[in-house]
């Protein structure tokens, strides 16, 4: 029996440690559990809205040092504000982020939709500036962005490799990469992955497309419908369908929602559709597309055309399922 429960705590602990290393910046001892205490450059005003810390006493850009929290299975990630790096069409806006920088090639920074100074070469090395966007520590499905990673442990493509500055023990713990051979306790710019992150918990339902009547008419007619099938990113009333995003966050993003959705046990309950088996459809989940098809509709009818829509915090799934009801 003890053996059993040996061996239990064993793989939760080391089922906890294999995705230990999504992290987000949160201010200085917030985290649940900290990962690295890092630097990233932005200034002071800002580095305080996010509770970093900084030496001296600087007027405008500084070091600002932050904690560093795993994105937990579940549960709380931290007792206040998280930041992630703001997703590509949210670095467009300013209201309500922060502005940092991170160093990485400017190909990537492209990729991220982050700005820098000059003209430099696709892989020149740059301070990439870019907009962090703030979510509630309460609970990991409130996070979605950009976050830095192990090397390698992106679940889907990586859409960038970017530096945290921070002691190389913990750069070190982290599976990150460095240049040199610095000691334990010196600091160094920590290489490390950046990955899409949607923590959402996802939910289908049958929505209406159109409804098709004939019920003036005694003889059978079409009625021509347009829908349609992909991945699009919602905000309030407002919908940006994929086709912004670069080629590589954009099929990040889809593996990410494809995980998500093949693995809940919430979704297909009452639409009966199986998220499992659309590996063999990814129009579901790559950029939005429209489509048409044609119904027949009987005299002295109506009926109803219905699609199966899936729904991850501010993601909508439309897939290639639909059906046709009496209406």
């Amino acid at each position: 029996m003890y053996t059993s429960i040996l061996f239990a705590v064993v793989l939760a602990l080391l089922f906890e440690d294999s995705s230990a290393d999504r992290l987000v910046a949160a201010g200085v001892g917030t985290c649940v559990r900290k990962r690295a205490y890092g630097i990233i450059t932005m200034r002071r005003w800002e580095c305080d809205i996010m509770g970093g810390r900084w030496n001296g006493n600087p007027s405008s850009w500084t070091g600002c040092h932050l904690d560093w929290c795993q994105i937990t299975h579940s549960g709380r990630v931290a007792s206040g504000i998280v930041w992630a790096v703001c997703e590509y069409d949210d670095q467009t806006a300013k209201t309500g982020r922060t502005y940092g920088i991170v160093s990485m090639e400017r190909f990537e920074c492209d990729r991220l939709n982050g700005k820098y100074n000059g003209n430099p070469k696709d892989h020149q090395w740059i301070s990439c500036h870019l907009f962090w966007c703030k979510f509630s520590g309460a609970d990991k499905k409130h996070i979605e962005g950009i976050v830095p990673s192990s090397v390698g442990q992106c679940s889907g493509p990586k859409v960038a490799y970017g530096i945290i500055h921070m002691k190389q023990r913990e750069c070190s713990v982290l599976r990150g990469k460095w240049n040199g051979n610095p000691r334990a306790n010196d600091w160094t710019a920590c290489h490390l992955d950046w990955c899409v992150t949607i923590n959402c918990e996802p939910r289908d339902e049958w929505k209406d497309i159109q409804i098709c009547s004939n019920k003036a008419s005694t003889a059978s007619s079409k009625c021509s419908i347009q829908y349609t099938v992909g991945t699009s990113r919602t905000k309030g009333s407002s919908s940006t369908t994929s086709h912004s995003l670069s080629v590589t966050v954009e099929h990040s993003v889809g593996v990410e929602l494809e995980g998500l959705f093949s693995a809940s046990t919430k979704v297909g309950i009452t639409t009966g559709f199986s998220w499992s088996k659309t590996n063999s459809n990814s129009a579901t989940f790559s950029k939005s597309t429209q489509r048409s098809i044609e119904v027949k509709v009987p005299p002295k009818t109506a009926v109803r055309v219905q699609q199966v829509v899936g729904y991850c915090g501010n993601y909508q799934v439309d897939t290639v399922h639909y059906r046709i009801v009496d209406f």
